[in-house]
């Protein structure tokens, strides 16, 4: 039996395990545990949990956490997230240009600016 290494995150893995086995949800308000969650849940293959994660980081978007949500989606192939992100940056650009290309400069990889630029850029959303 392969034994499971836990190195990071160990308090989203048993958070995991509490939705495994119990179906305990996580707490809705709590933003850093359903970032970890997600991608623990991702990691993991946990389907349901991670789609319970996705939609209630929707709470979350503003513009201080909109850049970690779109990486954190992107990592995890959450493609609603995803969809959701890009469309309140398509909202609220002018309200952040400059300091949004700054943030995505530190903390974005450029193949993922590549692709919120162009969810941004497209005339229309899917949500």
């Amino acid at each position: 039996m392969d034994a499971v290494k836990i190195n990071d995150k160990p308090a989203a893995f048993c958070q995991l395990l509490l939705f495994i086995t119990d179906k305990i949800l996580p707490k809705p308000n709590d933003y850093r545990m359903l970032l970890d969650l997600l991608t623990v849940a991702h990691t993991y293959n946990v389907s349901q949990l991670a789609s319970i994660c996705e939609h209630l980081l929707l709470r979350h978007i503003t513009i201080e956490t909109v850049i970690d949500i779109i990486n954190i989606a992107f990592t995890c192939n959450a493609e609603y997230l995803i969809q959701c992100t890009a469309h309140f940056l398509k909202l609220h650009i002018k309200q952040f240009s400059r300091k949004l290309i700054d943030i995505m400069d530190l903390r974005v990889s450029e193949e993922n600016s590549k692709k919120i630029i162009e969810l941004i850029s497209q005339n229309e959303l899917n949500i």
